[in-house]
């Protein structure tokens, strides 16, 4: 946000500038407001996942002083600012296993959240600040995130074995942790199992009872002991061990490196899953006698297992057809069966599409609901897509954004990414009938991007787990009315932050004409770069400047949709 982007360690970080007394007020203006509406004696100040500091602002004083003094003075800051109110201060410990030399420049007083949350049997960092003289609350998760239902036995594994080395050693307590992560498109109403599980383990650890924690859970829940109940469990504990919100969010045209084997016995698996669990609510929505209403989140985590099943099928067919490149000899009636298939994804899609908004809708406000449907929409749009492409006898369907991350110079072993300045002159013979012009960029990080020098638009945001921000990755312009007859030029200039990341951006341009000609102008090996420039450089009016061919940099880590502008929808970086 362009009114707190002062306060952060670089442009679009997540972290503040811990050094900067406009940070520190603004922070202590927050605490000044939050911390008296809580009467709790104690207060969690957070700081976890700050991984984005010493990257910016504070790079030359953590060479000089290190890192974990920097980390360490801002704790102790907020820390008198917090006891200055008379309460006991927790914080999450996960950056101080990263930098443990910070146990020793804190108060001892703090009280560390250790969260993890994985499926094991050893916890050994609980002992660690525990023999380091601090308390320690143990923290596992549900195990919901990105998730369509819960791991719930991941979540067991974690949660019991978590608290009972908390127990061992101790520990104050147990926080069960669970996380909404891009959009919170993974129901609250999932959770209560999960919470159960905290408290059988935290309450009762010597005498925690995993065999029947589930049962007891149902018998109290929905007012019954059916051992249907036990087996709808069974079947949708599996969703999650073979798909979740990532892949079904995904362009589903994606080129994979998973077998056809393993694709085609994931697809079988969701979709018998699925039914199985379908039939079974069909007849415990009979047998239930409390709670009956969320058996529909039950319906809706089995119908997407069937969908996913049915789309993971449809894409290896569609992929097969490509790769053996049997177009050819499809007859007329098994193009007409790829069709219907993919109208009967479509259709589900909009069945799921309408179901989750009225789950949402039932305990949560309409706010952030658009931007979760959207991810609905932007599905929608692929098979949409592909289905136009069907009809017309072809399954090349365009997957990936085929313009390129170019940078001026790329030196791995770089602490401090070099800037990058790029420029494009391309020539347009005509304005007469362009009816459109979308510009897409996406940058590492903070970019700025103009047409003929004037200034198009600005991108900050990095990667994320919030939607709002990775809504932001990717800038989309209409640039119609700063286009001209004849010579153009694109020009951006872009700054990175990330260590052993350079300096990149991708820029797309797509200029429909009404005779149905396209002309797309991408960022490629052609454009020209340069570390320094000139005055006058974003119109080509620089003399003497040092401009080199562009350096490609095929290392981004996610993979990037190709835009559908006449959709309404720019491309999608895959979580």
């Amino acid at each position: 946000m362009p009114n707190y982007e002062k306060f952060a360690e670089y442009p679009g970080a997540g972290s503040l500038n811990s050094t900067n007394p406009e940070s520190d007020k603004f922070l202590f203006d927050l605490l000044d407001e939050v911390i008296p509406l809580f009467e709790s004696e104690y207060f969690h100040i957070g700081a976890d996942e700050s991984w984005d500091v010493g990257l910016g602002a504070n790079r030359d004083l953590v060479a000089k002083d290190g890192i974990s003094k920097i980390h360490a003075r801002h704790y102790q800051k907020v820390y008198d600012k917090v006891k200055s109110y008379g309460k006991n201060v927790m914080m999450y410990g996960d950056i101080i296993l990263h930098h443990p030399d910070i146990l020793n420049q804190i108060p001892k007083d703090i009280i560390i959240v250790d969260w993890h949350y994985s499926a094991t049997d050893n916890y050994p960092s609980v002992k660690q600040f525990a023999d380091s003289g601090f308390q320690v609350i143990v923290s596992p998760g549900i195990q919901n995130w990105l998730n369509v239902i819960p791991n719930y036995d991941a979540a067991w594994i974690n949660i019991s074995n978590i608290n009972l080395e908390g127990y061992k050693m101790k520990a104050l307590g147990s926080i069960n942790s669970t996380w909404g992560d891009y959009g919170g498109p993974n129901f609250r109403e999932w959770n209560y199992l999960g919470y159960a599980y905290g408290a059988e383990s935290s309450w009762n650890t010597p005498g925690m009872n995993g065999e029947t924690i589930n049962q007891r859970f149902f018998k109290q829940f929905f007012g019954c002991e059916d051992s249907r109940l036990s087996s709808l469990l069974i079947h949708l504990n599996e969703i999650p061990n073979l798909t979740n919100y990532k892949e079904i969010f995904r362009q589903p045209f994606f080129q994979t490196d998973e077998s056809a084997g393993k694709i085609l016995l994931r697809s079988r698996q969701l979709i018998e899953n699925g039914n199985a669990a379908l039939v079974l609510i069909d007849e415990l929505r009979r047998i239930v006698k409390t709670n009956v209403y969320y058996l529909d989140y039950y319906e809706f985590a089995a119908k997407m297992s069937v969908f996913m099943g049915d789309r993971l099928k449809f894409t290896r067919d569609i992929s097969r057809i490509g790769m053996l490149k049997l177009e050819s000899t499809l007859t007329e009636d098994e193009w007409n069966l790829l069709q219907q298939n993919c109208s009967a994804l479509i259709e589900g899609l909009n069945d799921l599409e309408h179901s989750f908004k009225s789950l949402w809708l039932r305990t949560n406000r309409p706010d952030n609901l658009s931007r979760v449907l959207n991810l609905f929409r932007v599905q929608m749009a692929y098979l949409e897509s592909a289905q136009e492409n069907l009809a017309a006898h072809s399954v090349q369907i365009p997957t990936t954004l085929s313009s390129k991350f170019i940078t001026a110079k790329q030196n791995p072993d770089s602490e401090k990414p070099a800037p990058a300045f790029l420029r494009k002159t391309f020539e347009l013979e005509r304005l007469h009938g362009l009816k459109s012009a979308n510009l897409q960029m996406i940058a590492n990080s903070e970019a700025n991007i103009s047409i003929n020098g004037k200034s198009v638009g600005r991108i900050t945001a990095t990667k994320s787990l919030s939607l709002l921000v990775e809504n932001q990755r990717i800038g989309w312009w209409d640039v119609l009315d700063k286009l001209e007859k004849g010579k153009n030029i694109i020009t951006v200039a872009v700054q990175g932050y990330k260590p052993k990341m350079p300096s990149t951006a991708n820029v797309y341009l797509e200029l429909q004409f009404e005779d149905g000609q396209t002309m797309i102008i991408q960022s490629d090996g052609t454009w020209e770069s340069a570390t320094q420039v000139k005055d006058g450089w974003q119109l080509a009016r620089d003399s003497g400047g040092k401009w080199n061919n562009a350096l490609i940099f095929d290392k981004y880590p996610w993979r990037i949709s190709a835009p559908m502008f006449g959709k309404g929808f720019a491309s999608q970086i895959e979580f």
